[in-house]
């Protein structure tokens, strides 16, 4: 890969040369100067406290009125309602907690994105070159019920980070400046489809959900939403309407699809390493642990909580 020196030990990573890539910063500046200036849209740039049908209380005292409210704050917007909006129908709202690190590495002339394969939840690290000559460093992804937008990353958290980019990546970023260090909060919900339309308020909208595409799925979701406030019902029978079923997975299924491999992954971050077989005989041990901690009854289950309290693993 050009301008990169990978590790020999690295176990692969992925180059698409066309792969697009934009500064997100960049694009909420935009973004937010293109709304202030639209004559169609009026701009109140303090943040929301609360909010309900035809009303959005601001921080400085102030309420915003409209006929509909559209609520596309991601994980802020369970905050912005009584009892989390609960009474509302709306479904729980979590957050997948990613760090990220803006580097200054003069020694290295990076022309494209780079990233290995998923691992930990995660998405892999990711390497994103912008146009003054940074680089942009993701990859972590912690699950979290309980999403804070105000916390910093945690050290371990920059620590993978770091571990991860050097080891996998290029050795150079050990030695890289770090301009800063910042916190993303991805929304999702239960089934990992995106929240729209209509709540069980029809003067709350919402728009929501979209995980690690919200950038992508932002236009989509901006026309269905605009199309059922213009008719009201077209989104009635929509797959990622608001008020959808969405049952709770059991245990069975959330293992099923992998939740003790990817936990062994996160407990091996940060250069550890183990045989094949010794992973895989963890991993089903895991699996049984996790249905132990959910059996209240058991001596077993008393004895996983105890030691899960003594040791948490946010995951």
């Amino acid at each position: 890969i050009p301008g990169l020196h990978a590790p020999a030990s690295s176990a692969g990573a992925l180059w698409l040369p066309a792969e697009a890539r934009v500064d997100s910063a960049a694009l909420m500046e935009a973004l937010s100067r293109a709304a202030g200036q639209h004559p169609g849209c009026s701009w109140s740039p303090g943040p929301a406290t609360a909010a309900a049908a035809g009303t959005v209380s601001c921080a400085d005292g102030s309420s915003v009125q409209a006929r509909e409210v559209v609520l596309a704050g991601g994980c802020g917007i369970p905050a912005l309602l009584p009892q989390h909006g609960r009474l509302l129908g709306i479904p729980p709202i979590l957050a997948g907690r990613g760090a990220s690190a803006l580097l200054h590495a003069p020694a290295m002339r990076l022309e494209h994105v780079v990233r290995t394969p998923n691992a930990a939840f995660a998405c892999g690290v990711h390497l994103v070159p912008r146009a003054d000559g940074t680089l942009y460093l993701g990859g972590t992804n912690r699950l979290t019920l309980d999403a804070d937008p105000e916390q910093a990353p945690a050290l371990d958290e920059v620590a993978v980070l770091g571990t991860d980019a050097a080891c996998l990546l290029d050795p150079r970023l050990g030695a890289a400046g770090l301009i800063t260090a910042r916190i993303g909060l991805r929304p999702y919900t239960l089934d990992h489809l995106p929240l729209i339309g209509r709540t069980r308020e029809p003067g709350i909208l919402l728009a929501t959900a979209t995980y690690r595409c919200g950038v992508l799925l932002a236009p989509r979701l901006a026309r269905l939403v605009a199309d059922e406030i213009t008719t009201p019902g077209s989104l009635g029978e929509h797959p990622y309407r608001a008020l959808r079923p969405m049952p709770a997975p059991g245990i069975g299924q959330v293992l099923a699809d992998g939740a003790a491999r990817g936990l062994l992954e996160h407990l091996l971050q940060g250069g550890g390493h183990w045989p094949p077989a010794r992973q895989a005989e963890f991993a089903a041990f895991t699996a049984l642990a996790l249905r132990a901690l959910l059996d209240e009854e058991s001596a077993a289950g008393t004895a996983v909580r105890r030691r899960w309290q003594q040791a948490p693993v946010a995951e």
